[in-house]
């Protein structure tokens, strides 16, 4: 107990001693001692009076801006690290929290130009060349990025967020051999993130794993599997664990595997209906699950998603041309060529968008037109 008391007593006499002549100190030392019992209303109150005093000393912005950052009034904190930034261009710190408050507002730009700042003044900061390398991938700098990133793994080679970020810049660079490598390193040194299997996951469905005909290459999946056990109860998360699961299905019905194909289908439509329970308004999860009741022949099921997609994105064009392709395998021709026509009204150069891995091949626009008007 003499210990901390002694070591507190030298903090302050430190920040006393720094701060001399200043009119405000008395007021700042107050509002430092609060601010380490966690007293941020009082902190808060000294930090601004002692500012009232010596609006020209960084210092006092600096721990104000901290203050409000730990009460999460980012909107407060940002001009007093500002201030603090401006009356002392080699701060540090005040760059930092500039990059961590312009980064939880998608400011990339800011935050990038921030925390590139700090690097220059820190060239070892981790957190830095994290957040660059991440801001980097965002904006689509991916070789940047990668050079950021493999600086950030020089220093700490055992941060699992190093490897982590890698993986997402070589996803981006459509290297899936060396995401995966990455992804399985960040892995090996935290084995309890979802995110680093949900990740793993994007990339080995990204290499089209699904169409590999030993199952065991089929890696995905358990990627997902994965994720969601370990609790990343996310829509997208449910969405590309559908996602794998229909596309595999897709790759049975081609393969004389039909019931295995039947059976995953089956499968994909609980996670698509997980999807919209966490987000109504995903339109692409009633799309695929109307693709999925679709090759169930559960042909009244598929209209309903698919009108559920349209009622959510009524300008997407391909939402219209499956629901066309329902309404022809039930024989009512007159409903699929209306669906048929307005795809053409929305894009008349229209190309229906492949989705992964569809198990028949499908017609042009204008010959399934001409196919259901000669039936109706």
């Amino acid at each position: 107990m003499f210990k901390k008391v002694l070591i507190s007593s030298l903090v302050s006499l430190s920040l006393t001693i720094n701060l001399y002549g200043k009119e405000g100190s008395s007021y700042f030392n107050e509002g430092y001692q609060a601010y380490f019992k966690r007293d941020l209303v009082t902190a808060i109150s000294k930090f601004r009076e002692a500012i009232s005093k010596d609006p020209n000393e960084p210092t006092y912005h600096l721990y104000l801006g901290k203050a409000y950052y730990k009460k999460e009034m980012y909107e407060d904190a940002l001009p007093e690290f500002l201030s603090t930034v401006k009356l002392d261009p080699k701060n540090a710190v005040g760059y930092l929290y500039l990059g961590r408050i312009y980064y939880e507002s998608k400011s990339w730009t800011k935050a990038l130009e921030n925390f590139k700042k700090l690097l220059e003044l820190e060239k070892d900061n981790l957190e830095a060349h994290l957040k660059v390398g991440e801001i980097l991938i965002k904006i689509g700098h991916i070789d940047e990025a990668i050079s950021q990133l493999k600086t950030a793994y020089e220093l700490d080679n055992k941060d699992p967020f190093v490897s982590f970020f890698l993986g997402r810049a070589y996803l981006e660079k459509r290297d899936f051999a060396m995401s995966v490598s990455w992804f399985n390193n960040a892995i090996t040194l935290e084995s309890n993130n979802p995110l680093f299997y949900y990740w793993r996951g994007n990339a080995n469905f990204a290499s089209a794993d699904y169409k590999n005909p030993s199952d065991k290459d089929w890696k995905s999946r358990n990627d997902y599997m994965q994720a969601t056990e370990l609790g990343l109860n996310t829509p997208e998360a449910h969405f590309m664990y559908g996602n794998t699961l229909l596309n595999r299905a897709f790759y049975y019905l081609t393969s004389n595997r039909r019931e295995e194909g039947l059976d995953l289908l089956e499968t994909s439509i609980l996670r698509y209906k997980r999807v919209t329970e966490l987000s109504p308004t995903a339109s692409n999860a009633y799309n695929n699950l109307g693709l999925a009741y679709y090759y169930l022949d559960r042909l009244d099921e598929a209209i309903s998603s698919y009108k559920k997609a349209i009622d959510l994105e009524p300008l997407v064009a391909f939402f219209h041309d499956n629901l066309g392709d329902v309404y022809f395998k039930k024989g009512e021709y007159e409903e699929a060529v209306k669906e048929w026509e307005l795809v053409l009204e929305l894009e008349p150069d229209y190309e229906h968008v492949s989705y992964g891995y569809l198990p028949f091949p499908r017609p042009g626009i204008l010959e399934k037109i001409k196919q259901a008007k000669k039936r109706r």
